[in-house]
């Protein structure tokens, strides 16, 4: 409705996204158990925490450019709590393991300060756990953040699009 330029004083997306989240964390507890019910919450509100510094103008700030005292310290604090319940709940599954990674970035003062190692250790378990191309991606960018430029070639050599859209990530990228 709002795309298609249609008010409504009934449609509220933050009423809608709750409501999605009530019913995916049910489908998940089916599922998963309690703990990756949890890790899905601790999730969303970790990624939601930075909805503030996402964009300027309407133009996308990518991570290591947003300005970090515009996110949400409050639901940081609080997916912390759920991401800790969830991990004392049981084995780490997928929506845990990626709170995990969003708790590690939150946590960071600055991109810089960026445990690394610790989000590639935890996409090589969340690889093994949910393997997908974009779980690839992702962990070969920790990989390039770790070792360097020539590590991400090493990770991505079967797509040149790919490798070049993580070029930033490594400051001597066109050496590698």
């Amino acid at each position: 409705l709002v795309g298609a330029g249609i008010e409504s004083p009934r449609f509220d997306p933050n009423r809608i996204l709750l409501n999605e989240l009530v019913v995916t964390g049910a489908f998940t507890y089916d599922e998963g158990g309690f703990d990756e019910a949890l890790g899905l919450l601790a999730l969303m509100l970790f990624q939601d925490s930075r909805r503030e510094a996402r964009s300027v103008g309407g133009e996308v700030v990518l991570l290591e450019d947003q300005d970090r005292s515009n996110w949400n310290r409050e639901q940081i604090a609080e997916a912390d709590r759920l991401l800790v319940a969830a991990l004392r709940a049981g084995p780490a599954g997928r929506f845990t393991l990626q709170a995990a990674i969003a708790a590690l970035h939150a946590q960071a003062r600055t991109y810089a300060d960026t445990d690394w190692p610790q989000i590639l250790t935890l996409y090589d378990e969340l690889l093994r756990v949910w393997p997908s191309p974009v779980v690839e991606l992702n962990r070969a960018v920790a990989v390039s953040m770790v070792d360097g430029s020539t590590a991400l070639t090493v990770t991505l050599p079967f797509h040149s699009s790919a490798s070049a859209s993580v070029s930033r990530c490594t400051p001597d990228f066109d050496a590698a």
